[in-house]
């Protein structure tokens, strides 16, 4: 069963104001034709991650939204579905003060599903890629395109609340210079 859309965007207004992650290391991963390899951690991983939050990637008016029913079963919880896809490019918004424009503008692109516990209001899984290649460049030069950005998200309920479980982040640039590079992050979460 449907809910009234006034409620359903509260529900998921709610849901990211709750979600906190606490990402205390990232693994970073290379794939290529020889597979995947794991490579040192950087400080830049973690603050890369740290850029993805999902009060701004939720932010009013970033994407078209879709609500479904609030009847569907996840580790054995009933969620209410929230479908979402990129706003047509005229108008897709601008990075405010303090946000990274790249990161920006690849989450205006991103399409996906979110599934919030209708009894706690907490999300409880997201998953999210790129709906068409973003290219950067200067002025009509491409510098670099992000082909494929892959995000999941899980969530475990303890009896009490629901903690980031797992997290997946996954990769692939081309850059003027270097080529391809395909890479895979993944996130050890500590206690907020």
């Amino acid at each position: 069963r449907s809910m009234p859309e006034t409620r359903s965007g509260q529900m998921l207004a709610v849901a990211v104001a709750k979600l906190k992650i606490c990402a205390d290391s990232v693994q970073k991963f290379t794939i290529d034709d020889r597979g995947e390899r794991e490579q040192p951690q950087k400080e830049g991983d973690k603050k890369a991650m740290a850029k993805l939050p999902f009060d701004v990637l939720f932010r009013s008016g970033r994407f078209d939204l879709e609500y479904g029913s609030d009847d569907e079963i996840k580790q054995d919880r009933a969620v209410f579905i929230v479908k979402f896809q990129p706003q047509p490019a005229s108008l897709q918004l601008k990075e405010e003060e303090g946000e990274d424009g790249r990161y920006n503008k690849a989450m205006n692109w991103l399409t996906g599903e979110m599934a919030i516990d209708t009894e706690t209001g907490e999300v409880v899984e997201f998953k999210a890629h790129l709906a068409a290649t973003v290219t950067y460049g200067w002025k009509r030069f491409p510098l670099a395109e992000l082909q494929t950005l892959n995000l999941s998200f899980q969530q475990h309920f303890d009896g009490t609340r629901w903690r980031p479980a797992t997290a997946n982040l996954e990769i692939q640039y081309w850059a003027f210079g270097t080529g391809t590079t395909h890479e895979r992050y993944v996130p050890h979460f500590v206690p907020c």
